[in-house]
């Protein structure tokens, strides 16, 4: 179950901060332990950001020349030098944590 707790602008970036219930598993020798547990997550992304169905991290467009590069390995833009905020692009978890 998701319960979104709260959903803000703040800054031109949107964020959604919801609570996520779930049952985790855990095996110790022959046995099978079930738990509740829930996780808070808190998750963003710019308000002009336009939707990209195929959008990749390993693809990201550079707004300052236009190159492709591999987000997962570059902090900033190999070609042009120029830095990049991936909230820009698309939704950006902030936040995981045990409640």
């Amino acid at each position: 179950m998701v319960n979104a707790k709260k959903m803000y602008i703040e800054n031109e970036y949107a964020y959604i901060d919801m609570d996520i219930h779930m049952y985790t598993y855990n095996c110790k020798g022959n046995r099978v332990k079930k738990k509740h547990e829930v996780f808070n997550l808190l998750m963003c992304k710019s308000t002009h950001a336009e939707e990209d169905f195929g959008f990749s991290i390993h693809k990201i467009e550079c707004k300052n020349c236009g190159s492709s590069f591999d987000a997962t390995r570059e902090k900033h833009c190999p070609y042009c030098g120029s830095g990049y905020n991936l909230p820009d692009y698309d939704w950006v978890i902030k936040r995981f944590k045990k409640k």
